[in-house]
């Protein structure tokens, strides 16, 4: 009761909390002071003491309420205009940030084949013929590296396909003074610098190691390793434990798949990160520990108990947190090492050079079958003559901020799952292409309904056909289908994206010939 009388003679005083500006917080102040305050001080002019306090409070207020706004903006990707803001919602978005974009381009390479003559017919050798490796490098008039990205293998002398035999009426660089007995190849070259940088890692355990690369605009890493012989592998996030490999098809013809992906373990690995403004990369190694005895996937807390050995109490003692964290659940940290970081990197409009400008060899990896003859082998290669026909494409400058930031939406909406058709389809059609094209693909529950879900496929053949049939009086050639090596690439690479409780029965499409 004493309590309720005290609150009914206590003076209501009604607040608003509608004042967002100086003017606004000046007004409620005066007015406040005014009411409550009247004996105290009248003068609020802006000379008097009053008005000073007044302008000061509202000064502050005003302040307040401006950075609040200025915050709450800064929440909003599209209205944020902090550098640092704008920055973590494009790492949190997952924006992939890349810098200056290389240019790529086919390469013809040209040799000249030794040959012998036997009964007034041309034999040429086939123990001359080479295979240039990936990794060759030639050079434009303006100074770009272009590096070969594959192996051009003359002894097979196709490409999807299609022969590149002994061509007459080809267009051979300028400075050969005949085109008889040349053959070439094209090969896909991509614009940049090679680079290798060496970095010495201590003894000292140090989880999330970071590392800065030298140069900007990198494009590719196409290696980390270490000098214990440790491959370190890029992945998504520290979490992801194994990595897509993608190897050559040993039984390789013209109709089989030239590439085969297969999962592999990373417990060395790292993650990737550009900075938008300097394009400088960052690689952050695992934070497991190496040198511990780590059996388990996380580790076990009882490990850190104390034992007692027959007391029955104890005194405080210290634990240190970290020693919960030395798992190799998110990878293994470098340590005691020097690791070896090879790169690609550099790019630009500059890179789109024009046609017939890439003449120079700048290294040249070639080799020859164990069979071969000295002197054909010294031929061929002095022969060896490259140009490109046509321009050199896709170099472009780094993006800016603000193109960076219109991406967020488009990243918000994909999703690194198969949940929907839409999302199967989008998975099978997205296989890279060594390791097969899909032409068409449908897909349906199985009749029973247990719900596993066919896929049926149909490929094109290389020469772009996709079935093999006679004429309709006669006895239809065998059906040609999809190859295993296809299915096999397409069940490994759909395996990281199902849900856990899908299933998928991949096999061939039935085709009905209505002609």
């Amino acid at each position: 009761m004493e309590k309720d009388k005290k609150n009914k003679n206590t003076k209501i005083v009604k607040r608003s909390y509608l004042a967002r500006d100086f003017n606004s917080f000046k007004l409620n102040l005066i007015n406040h002071a005014k009411t409550f305050f009247p004996d105290n001080i009248d003068d609020f002019s802006e000379a008097g003491l009053g008005g000073m306090f007044v302008d000061m409070i509202s000064y502050i207020g005003d302040s307040m309420s401006f950075y609040l706004d200025h915050q709450f903006n800064e929440l909003k990707w599209s209205e944020a205009i902090e550098i640092d803001n704008i920055k973590k919602h494009i790492e949190l978005a997952g924006v992939d940030i890349y810098g200056a974009s290389p240019s790529t381009v086919y390469v013809n390479c040209y040799i000249r084949l030794p040959w012998t003559m036997t009964n007034g017919t041309k034999n040429y050798k086939v123990t001359a013929m080479p295979t240039i490796k990936k990794g060759t490098r030639f050079q434009a008039n303006n100074g770009t590296t272009f590096n070969l990205m594959e192996d051009l293998n003359f002894s097979t002398r196709t490409r999807d396909g299609k022969k590149y035999l002994f061509e007459n009426n080809t267009i051979v660089p300028s400075r050969d003074d005949t085109k008889t007995d040349i053959v070439f190849l094209p090969g896909m070259c991509v614009s940049g610098e090679i680079k290798e940088d060496t970095y010495s890692i201590g003894d000292d355990f140090t989880p999330f190691r970071e590392i800065v690369l030298t140069d900007e605009n990198i494009s590719l890493i196409e290696s980390v390793k270490d000098s214990d012989g440790n491959i370190y592998y890029e992945v998504d996030n520290l979490s992801q434990d194994n990595v897509f490999t993608i190897f050559d098809n040993k039984d390789l013809s013209n109709n089989s798949i030239e590439k085969v992906i297969s999962l592999v373990p990373a417990p060395y690995r790292y993650t990737r990160s550009m900075d938008p403004q300097s394009f400088n990369t960052t690689l952050t190694f695992g934070g497991g520990d190496a040198q511990s005895n780590d059996d388990d996937l996380l580790p076990d807390p009882a490990d850190l108990s104390l034992p007692l050995y027959g007391k029955t109490t104890f005194s405080r003692f210290s634990l240190d947190p970290n020693s919960l964290l030395r798992t190799q659940t998110l990878g293994v940290a470098p340590r005691n090492t020097t690791i070896t970081v090879k790169y690609r990197h550099g790019g630009g409009f500059s890179h789109n050079v024009a046609e017939k400008t890439i003449r120079e060899i700048i290294f040249l990896d070639m080799t020859f079958p164990s069979n071969v003859e000295h002197n054909d082998a010294i031929t061929v290669r002095t022969s060896l003559d490259i140009m490109n026909l046509k321009k050199a494409s896709g170099g472009s400058a780094p993006p800016t901020i603000t193109e960076l930031r219109d991406q967020i939406p488009v990243a918000r909406n994909s999703q690194n799952r198969v949940v929907t058709k839409e999302d199967l389809l989008a998975r099978i059609y997205s296989l890279p292409a060594p390791l097969g094209r899909v032409f068409r693909a449908a897909m349906a529950e199985t009749p029973n309904s247990n719900g596993q879900i066919e896929i049926a496929l149909i490929s094109r053949n290389f020469d772009g056909t996709l079935i093999n049939y006679g004429s309709m009086q006669t006895t239809s050639n065998e059906l040609q289908v999809v190859e295993d090596n296809l299915k096999i690439n397409l069940k490994n690479y759909l395996e990281q994206f199902r849900m856990i409780n899908d299933s998928y029965i991949i096999m061939d499409a039935a085709i009905h010939n209505f002609g």
